[in-house]
């Protein structure tokens, strides 16, 4: 693995947590109309 295995890590949980956090948004946001 190139650079390491925390960039991997990071990497993996920005995707994670960008995934999540627009599933959150979504949310509720259809909870509020």
């Amino acid at each position: 693995m190139p650079g390491g295995f925390c960039p991997v890590v990071a990497r993996k949980a920005s995707v994670f947590f960008a995934v999540f956090g627009y599933d959150a948004i979504s949310t509720a946001a259809e909870k509020q109309t």
